[in-house]
């Protein structure tokens, strides 16, 4: 069956793993573009998905999408429910999935991986560029910032800060 969009008399779609098919979505973003990416993987699929702004589906990404291999993959016709778990780039799913996407200026998109306890983030093209977390690259107790990170942590800081240099309570 094909992707379809509705703008009246709908109904629900059928669920599945294939291009464009969703199962129990969580979250969505919009990036600069005005593509829609969609974090699919309360269920069984286990990947994030891109739809055109004219609802065309363009790509699916996560381990597995592409041809079930134990790996991150990028697919954008034939495509399956991805893998779940813990690896590079790889979404939980079930009750502790993902909790959220966002996309910033340059188009990235960070996952809130609820499941992992981290956020993934990825290129525009959907590449996994890295995860931040505590003890993601090495199982020790340790917090891993990209820069953009930091830099909403200062503000943050300088923020709550009174004009007299107190900090609010």
């Amino acid at each position: 069956m094909p992707f379809e969009t509705c703008t009246s008399t709908c109904q629900a779609g059928l669920g599945g793993g294939g291009a464009g098919e969703l199962d129990e979505a969580q979250g969505v973003a919009i990036d600069p573009s005005g593509d829609l990416y969609v974090t699919d993987d309360y269920g069984r699929n286990s990947q994030i998905d891109e739809f055109s702004a004219a609802g065309a589906f363009i790509k699916a990404y996560g381990w597995g999408v592409a041809d079930g291999a134990s790996q991150f993959e990028t697919c954008t016709t034939t495509c399956q429910a991805g893998i779940d778990g813990s690896g590079a780039g790889q979404l939980a799913s079930g009750t502790l999935g993902v909790a959220g996407i966002a996309i910033d200026s340059s188009g990235d998109v960070y996952v809130a991986d609820d499941g992992n306890n981290r956020i993934d983030e990825f290129s525009a093209a959907g590449a996994f560029i890295e995860a931040y977390g505590w003890g993601v690259a090495d199982g020790a107790s340790s917090l891993r910032l990209h820069h953009h990170c930091q830099e909403g942590i200062e503000a943050g800081r300088r923020a709550a800060q009174r004009p007299h240099g107190r900090r609010h309570r």
